[in-house]
């Protein structure tokens, strides 16, 4: 009786009513493993337990196991089936050496019977365990939508990226959006993505600096990330503990510290590209959903990155077949100013007085001039992508080193600019010169022998400003969405290169170049570059 007296069922009675009920129930031992209940039999007996502990478990659809609930010392089970005469809901087992009082079917009606107590108190665990049942399936359907949210959250993620770098051409734009998009989702404190060369057959990452985006290049030495970015799965901590290349893997400073590691391998049939990795300064183990999230971003990023380079060598192939087309309109052009400058040449030899030397002499450096202008935006053009190397630059000295070079002699062309002192921003020096040169070389052209150019730049809404603006007589409705093409132009001597170059430079340093123009009034380029 004082193994019986602490169970649930008898909640609330006298020792000397208990002792009545004794005579219902049998003590039965069942060893670890036993099976006190089999699902889907008929019920026939009602188990207090005494000592040990039970679990109650279901077959899922795939047929594994699923644990509803344990029972342990003090609780009684099994009276579900003895009330409602259905089969057995669930399983029960033994998960210890257990022991347990049986009651049968015929002597739980009479105890019941004989005590209402019991009934009541059998109620009330019903009720008790309904209450639970509900919390737990409350409990269970939050933590599946916020699953489902979480997921459908990343899906979402996955489709930005995607749209994001849909257009890019560039793979800095990888490397400027893939750790924003792990972060947003990973818990970490810090993403490396590294990618393949394959020019140099090495592999590299970028980093953020004030300038711009900075590529660096792992020695070839590094075996470490090669083994890495041929991995077949997701590499978690354990995995990296024991790979013979950590402590030489670059770059040292991602890796240093790392108490939790996953790598994602980016890979396709055919090549492997990289990996991006995670890691945590903290022991930390990732859910297997941050493990699919990682492959399925892998795999996103290794199509994104196939389909740029597959992009860059259609436009190589585009341009070659374009200035292929071309030639022999350039050779043409080319004959002509080489005939004009054999010409003026000749006649140095004839040439009566020194200041008609000078006259000829000038005219040739000015026909060489053009020529080489011509021949280095070929060269430019045909060169492929322009990738921009930015350094913090004053804007005036660009227009400084450009303006001298503009064929303005014996014209009446003005020239003013509005630029604030010491106003600097990251540009690649060199490239952008071209663009302006290009730009104030146009503009004279248009003006004829007469007109006035001015230069804004100003920092609108963070964002760098450039105006150049002319008063010639404006472009043509017909050609304006035309002039951004190759070997559009309106000139008698000319490539139609010198404005989809600068369009390419301007895109090189993710800025925009937009053109108003009116008929007879002149024309403005704006130029947008973002910080």
């Amino acid at each position: 009786m004082q193994r019986l007296k602490g169970n649930s069922l008898f909640s609330g009675l006298p020792e000397t009513e208990i002792a009545k009920l004794e005579e219902f129930i049998r003590i039965k031992d069942f060893p670890k493993n036993a099976v006190l209940i089999d699902e889907g039999v008929p019920g026939s007996y009602l188990y207090l337990l005494i000592a040990g502990n039970v679990k109650i478990t279901r077959n899922g659809l795939d047929g594994r196991e699923m644990i509803l609930t344990e029972r342990h010392a003090g609780d009684f089970f099994g009276e579900m089936a003895l009330l409602d005469d259905a089969p057995r809901s669930a399983r029960v087992v033994a998960t210890e050496d257990s022991v347990a009082g049986v009651i049968g079917k015929n002597e739980f009606n009479a105890m019941m019977i004989r005590e209402p107590r019991v009934a009541v108190n059998i109620l009330r665990t019903i009720s008790m365990r309904l209450r639970l049942s509900n919390d737990q399936i409350m409990q269970s359907m939050e933590e599946k939508e916020r699953y489902h949210a979480k997921q459908l959250e990343r899906f979402q993620s996955l489709i930005e990226f995607n749209k994001t770098l849909g257009a890019e051409r560039e793979e800095v734009g990888l490397f400027r959006v893939v750790p924003v998009i792990v972060r947003s989702q990973i818990l970490c404190h810090d993403v490396l993505l590294v990618l393949d060369d394959p020019e140099s057959g090495r592999y590299h990452t970028s980093i953020q600096e004030v300038s711009g985006w900075r590529m660096i290049d792992f020695s070839e030495t590094d075996k470490g990330t090669a083994k890495l970015a041929a991995l077949k799965k997701t590499l978690t901590m354990e995995d990296f503990a024991a790979y013979e290349f950590r402590d030489t893997m670059e770059p040292q400073a991602f890796w240093k510290n790392a108490a939790s590691i996953m790598i994602a391998p980016i890979n396709d049939p055919r090549q492997n590209h990289g990996f991006i990795a995670v890691k945590s300064a903290q022991k930390f183990r990732w859910e297997p959903e941050d493990e699919a999230f990682m492959t399925t971003l892998a795999s996103d990023v290794s199509m994104v990155l196939r389909n740029m380079r597959l992009m860059r060598k259609a436009m190589f192939d585009e341009k070659m077949s374009a200035v292929g087309k071309a030639s022999s309109s350039l050779l043409h052009d080319f004959k002509n100013l080489l005939s004009v400058v054999y010409n003026y040449a000749k006649l140095i030899k004839t040439a009566a007085t020194e200041e008609e030397r000078k006259e000829l002499v000038e005219k040739i450096v000015k026909f060489s001039s053009l020529m080489m202008g011509m021949s280095q935006e070929v060269l430019i053009y045909g060169d492929g992508s322009v990738k921009a190397s930015p350094t913090p630059v004053r804007i005036s000295e660009i227009f400084d080193m450009v303006m001298p070079l503009l064929d303005t002699a014996g014209k009446k062309i003005t020239m003013q600019t509005s630029i604030p002192e010491g106003l600097e921003f990251p540009l690649d020096k060199d490239k952008i010169c071209r663009v302006f040169y290009n730009i104030l070389t146009n503009a004279c052209d248009a003006m004829g022998d007469a007109g006035h150019i001015s230069v804004t730049a100003a920092f609108e809404k963070n964002d760098l400003v450039i105006r150049i603006s002319d008063t010639g007589p404006g472009i043509p409705e017909d050609v304006l969405p035309q002039i951004f093409k190759p070997f559009v132009t309106t000139k008698k001597h000319g490539t139609g290169l010198g404005l989809p170059i600068v369009k390419s430079i301007v895109e090189a340093h993710r800025g925009k170049v937009q053109i108003e123009t009116r008929i007879g009034s002149g024309t403005t380029f704006i130029f947008t570059f973002p910080k």
